[in-house]
Parts: structure tokens; C-alpha cells; sequence
């Protein structure tokens, strides 16, 4: 049995739940790179008080300013930034900036993968992101080791499948992470079963998911928390931006009500959800919350509470499938959606100490599980690697 942690996203010191908050998330970027946003980050954290603390690399920025058409650099002798015109960052200065407030996991630099259609978009994407990863992955473990040693360090995975992630782990060899962190955008729920189960199988027992708080990853996100590895912490900015669209999010299966004053709510819907703020409270009396601050405010501590305890409940009933499934079938209004997500859970839990390729095999037969990739050439052995608890690739 591991651990599940739901990591904060995208606070600051005014906006910021005041329900306890298990895990707290900064960037370089936002909280390290002046000296008003390292003052301004020192009090969010404080503020917070959080059990962890952990640190990313700035490269989801870095992702949208090659969007936005950015100058981008990766000069240590110019200034660490982000405006409207221009991105500056390397791993010396992600690991200075860590080295200011200290987190208890800091996550390496990388440059994240686009989300592409075609296969040969994707891998030209891999292989060009992958000059500057691979040497950035040494770079970045060089300068934590240098300035915080005693912090995990966790290595950032860009790759569409498994096979790109064999290539990636290869050329980072002597890179001894404590853990692994990947986004799950690029990714449908198979495919992420599928990664966690090889992270399970080459002994990487901690993993955090960039950027994602949706029912279907947090309901894998529990399995394997349970049966594949030691930690799986995630993260997402959710809670906050669906506040700020005025969405009210579903403390049972985080389906979205518009309560945008124009919008009419029929009277018969009710607000089942027993979080302080909400108590007693309907739909049309929360739509009707002026001045507009005070109502982004409130759904903001709701739409926290709403995924926080989403996760925490799903975890502390989700021990087996067979209980998994009665929660979420009471929770979820898409009895499909969980109909599909436990036929997926059910082929990994059957077969996740079997050969990789066996697996893939299955899922990818699967139409609700289907994912694209390749399974030619894999050879993985069928005898299940040993755990190390460095995390380190063997």
C-alpha cells in the first residue's frame, strides 16, 4: 500500500483555500524567478502550511511560450524570466531557485512534448525534445546534488510511449532520481495504466502526474496507489480555473455545473454536497453570490474540497476493484465511464506481472482502453523487476 497526495496548483497568498491542504505545488517560474515573487511565494507557503512541499521546473511555461512563438533561451548568465515576449531558464538556474525555499521534491527541467496527432509528428516531436532532455536530466541532477542534496529529486519524462520511455531511460543512466513526474495530456487512461504498471515493473515506485485532477486519472491514480507503488502524488490548477468560469464542481464525480448568472439552473437540481460552504446552500443561492470576487472565492474553497476529498474517499474505500467499482458506481453518473475504467484496472491487476507487451496487447484490443503504441520489437522479461528504493532504472 502507497500513498495518494493531491498537490495544490496555481495559488497565491490571496487566493488560496483555507481547508487544510495536503500537498502545495510551486514553479520556478511564478514563485522563484524575482525577488516580489519569491517574497510573495515565502507567504503562501507559510500561509499554507502544507504536509508536502514540492517544486516544479517551469516547463509547462516553457511549453506555452514555444506556443506563443517566444524568444526562448537557456542562458544561466541572463536573467531567469518569463514575459510577454520572452523565456529564459537552464537547470542551474530551476535549482537555484529551489535552493531559495527549499521543497521537499524538486522536479528536473525538461521541455514537455506537444500534443500531436500522427505518428510521425510525435516522434520527430520525441527525438527533437529529446537534445535538450537528455542532457538537461544530468544537468539538473548535477546542480540539485550541488545545492540540495538532502531534497528527492524527481526526473521529468517526456515520451508518447513506451518505447520512447525505454530510449529516454537508457540515455539518462547515472541519473539516480528519487522518483518519476509525467504529464498525462498527450495520454488516454489505458495508456497511463500501461505506464504505471512499467514504472511498477522496472522498480519506480514514486510517481507525480503533472497538471491533472479528472475522475478517470484519480481513479487509476488509486489503484495504483494501492497495488503498483509507494507514492503517486498529482497535481492541478482545476479547483481555481473552473471557479474563475464560475463551474461548480461535483464533490461525487467532478461533473461541472455553470452557475454563470445568466444561466438558468432548474429549481429541481439539487446541491447535494455537504462541504462547509456549501451546507444548505442551493444552486440559485450560491449563482446569486455578489459582489462577483466573493462568489469566485467561494467556489473556489468548494471546487478544493470538492477534488480533495474526491481523492481522499476514493483511497480510503478503493482498497480492491470490487470496492472501487461499488464507490464509484454510487458516485458517477457515467456508469460507462466506470464500467470501462474497471475493465481496465481488472486486465492490469490480472496480467501487471506479466510481459509489458502481453498487456499492451490486451488494452490496446480493448475499444474503451484502445491507445496506439507499438509493440513491435519490445521484449521485456516476464520476471517482474526488483523495487529499489532510489528509484533508480536498472
Amino acid at each position: 500500500m502507497g500513498q495518494l497526495i493531491y498537490f495544490c496548483a496555481g495559488a497565491d497568498a490571496i487566493n488560496l483555500p483555507t481547508s487544510p491542504i495536503d500537498g502545495l505545488l510551486i514553479n520556478v517560474l511564478d514563485h522563484g524567478s524575482t525577488p516580489a515573487k519569491i517574497k510573495a511565494a515565502r507567504k503562501m507557503i507559510r500561509k499554507a502550511n502544507s504536509r508536502h512541499k514540492m517544486e516544479d521546473s517551469g516547463g509547462y511555461p516553457l511549453l506555452k511560450a514555444e506556443e506563443k512563438g517566444k524568444v526562448i533561451t537557456f542562458d544561466p548568465s541572463l536573467p531567469l524570466k518569463n514575459t510577454g515576449k520572452a523565456l529564459n531558464i537552464s537547470p542551474q538556474q530551476v535549482m537555484e531557485a529551489n535552493a531559495i525555499h527549499q521543497p521537499d521534491i524538486v522536479i528536473g527541467l525538461d521541455w514537455p512534448i506537444r500534443k500531436l496527432e500522427t505518428d510521425i509528428q510525435k516522434q520527430l516531436e520525441f527525438y527533437k525534445k529529446l537534445e535538450f532532455n537528455v542532457p538537461w536530466a544530468f544537468e539538473s541532477f548535477a546542480w540539485k546534488n550541488a545545492l540540495i542534496p538532502s531534497v528527492q529529486y524527481f526526473q521529468p519524462l517526456q515520451c508518447y510511449n513506451l518505447d520512447h520511455l525505454d530510449i529516454y531511460l537508457n540515455k539518462i543512466r547515472g541519473v539516480l532520481f528519487d522518483g518519476v513526474s509525467m504529464p498525462v495530456r498527450n495520454i488516454k487512461a489505458a495508456e497511463l495504466a500501461l505506464f504505471l504498471v512499467s514504472f511498477y515493473q522496472r522498480g519506480i515506485t514514486r510517481v507525480h502526474l503533472l497538471g491533472t485532477s479528472s475522475f478517470p486519472v484519480i481513479v487509476i491514480c488509486v489503484y495504483a496507489a494501492w497495488n503498483l507503488l509507494d507514492w503517486v502524488s498529482l497535481d492541478s490548477t482545476t479547483w481555481r480555473y473552473a471557479a474563475d468560469k464560475e463551474s461548480f464542481i461535483s464533490p461525487f464525480d467532478l461533473s461541472r455545473t455553470d452557475l454563470r448568472a445568466y444561466v438558468q439552473v432548474p429549481a429541481t437540481k439539487l446541491n447535494p454536497c455537504p462541504c462547509p460552504f456549501c451546507r444548505g446552500r442551493s444552486f440559485q443561492s450560491i449563482q446569486a453570490i455578489a459582489p462577483r470576487k466573493d462568489k469566485l472565492q467561494f467556489l473556489r474553497e468548494h471546487n478544493w474540497l470538492a477534488i480533495a476529498n474526491l481523492a481522499n474517499e476514493l483511497y480510503a474505500n478503493g482498497y480492491t476493484i470490487p470496492n472501487l467499482e461499488k464507490e464509484l458506481r454510487f458516485r458517477c453518473r457515467n456508469q460507462r465511464q466506470v464500467e470501462s475504467l474497471i475493465q481496465i484496472l481488472s486486465v492490469v491487476d490480472a496480467l501487471k506481472d506479466s510481459d509489458i507487451s502481453l498487456l499492451q496487447t490486451v488494452l490496446a484490443s480493448n475499444p474503451s482502453g484502445r491507445q496506439r503504441t507499438r509493440l513491435a520489437g519490445r521484449q521485456t522479461s516476464t520476471k517482474k523487476c526488483p523495487r529499489q528504493p532510489t528509484g533508480q532504472t536498472t
